[in-house]
């Protein structure tokens, strides 16, 4: 008993850590975020009734009466609004908990690829979400009114309705703004290469298109919105790709050789089509 007391000692000196204190760490960073987010959440609700207001307002300027059909439709549509707000607020604290808490059994380069990935995949959801704030939604409520127009019907859309349009389009547009960053991560773990990316373009961007009409109301204009910038998206995502390839292979010389086989079976392979191709118009120019 005494030699594992010794063993164990020795060990929390030199700076190893079991599981239990890894559970310890574990509940510790998550009562911090926890606490913190409860904390938010009720500041927020102070101020919910201002960001419900400016919500409701682009609806009000499109034309739409809004109208609730239920006592506490307003006070839950303020409580999920604190709940959205204090969740945004708190996010930066929660990915800095998870980078402090894997962070020690990274090395160095890992620990700079983790931080990239925490700081960029926080703001492209936030670019997707103001995306969808300021130039989706509205642009949205505008055409769907003026089409519902045509029916000479009076409009009135309940407050929850309106808000949980509201709030999915910016989570849906939050978490298809992670692209570039699942795509870097893809690579990194050797899972994706930018020339599949590359040779599947066309694929990818009917692809967008489909996802643009789940995600959005049954009208092209919605679907164009969302799928053009995702094809943007998408062009980065290859440029990124790229970059990280390059850096893999670069660390990598048995990587890079592997890499350099298939580059000159790819030559090869384009080289003997384009003999074939020759070869079939010359027979096609006799037959002539």
């Amino acid at each position: 008993m005494a030699t594992l007391g010794k063993a164990k000692k020795i060990k929390n000196e030199e700076g190893v850590m079991g599981l239990t204190d890894h559970l310890r760490e574990f509940r510790n960073r998550l009562a911090v975020v926890g606490i913190l987010f409860i904390v938010l959440m009720f500041a927020s609700f102070a101020f919910s009734q201002d960001i419900l207001n400016a919500m409701l307002e682009t609806g009000r300027s499109n034309g739409y009466q809004l109208q609730v059909v239920d006592p506490t439709e307003l006070f839950l549509s303020a409580f999920r609004i604190s709940v959205f707000a204090a969740l945004a607020i708190d996010s930066p604290f929660i990915l800095y908990e998870i980078f402090a808490f894997a962070a020690p059994g990274l090395k160095k380069n890992e620990k700079q690829f983790l931080l990239f990935l925490l700081v960029c995949g926080f703001g492209f959801f936030v670019l997707g979400a103001l995306f969808a704030y300021n130039i989706m939604v509205p642009f949205m409520l505008k055409f769907l009114f003026q089409f519902n127009k045509m029916a000479d019907v009076i409009y009135n859309v309940s407050v929850s309705n309106y808000m949980a349009l509201y709030v999915s389009m910016m989570l849906a547009l939050g978490c298809v703004f992670e692209m570039p960053v699942l795509v870097v991560l893809l690579t990194q773990l050797g899972f994706l290469r930018p020339e599949w990316m590359v040779a599947g373009r066309r694929v990818a961007i009917v692809l967008m298109f489909v996802l643009g009409a789940a995600i959005t109301p049954p009208d092209i204009v919605s679907q164009c919105m969302v799928a053009i910038p995702l094809i943007g998206l998408y062009e980065l995502s290859i440029f990124f790709s790229k970059i990280v390839w390059k850096r893999r292979l670069a660390r990598n010389p048995y990587l890079a050789e592997e890499e350099e086989e298939r580059q000159k079976e790819r030559e090869a392979e384009r080289a003997e089509e384009e003999r074939r191709m020759a070869a079939a118009q010359a027979a096609a120019k006799k037959k002539r």
